[in-house]
């Protein structure tokens, strides 16, 4: 026998390997764009946020999201960073924006912060 569209199971196979083959070209083609604007992004947060943001790889991946790696947040023209994020991985959920809300949740990975101690105790305003 040979395999023929009119079968119910061909047609769902089908489909179902067209919309994996369009999911990974989305997540290519973003990625990319991504990749290729880093440095617009960087500077648009920089201006924004007040603060030196600096990002070794940004990516975007399809099942987790906004993928950031090596986050660095400098404040007050430091050598060091006194915030760095080794992976963070930011997930808009889809069926909120259709309700006219944006939920954004952030997992963070290996976070280090190096707290600045002064006379009144420790400046923990970066944080904030």
């Amino acid at each position: 026998m040979t395999p023929s569209l009119k079968s119910l199971r061909n047609r769902f196979l089908i489909i179902i390997l067209i919309l994996v083959i369009i999911a990974f070209s989305f997540q290519a083609v973003v990625s990319n764009i991504l990749h290729k604007h880093k440095s617009r992004i960087e500077n648009y947060l920089n201006i924004n946020l007040g603060y030196d943001i600096a990002f070794k790889r940004i990516s975007f991946n399809f099942l987790k999201g906004l993928h950031i790696s090596g986050i660095s947040i400098f404040y007050n023209t430091q050598d060091k960073a006194p915030v760095f994020i080794k992976n963070a991985f930011m997930s808009i959920k889809i069926p909120s924006i259709f309700l006219g809300k944006v939920v954004l949740e952030i997992k963070a990975d290996e976070t280090q912060l190096l707290v600045k101690r002064e006379e009144d105790g420790y400046n923990l305003q970066i944080i904030f």
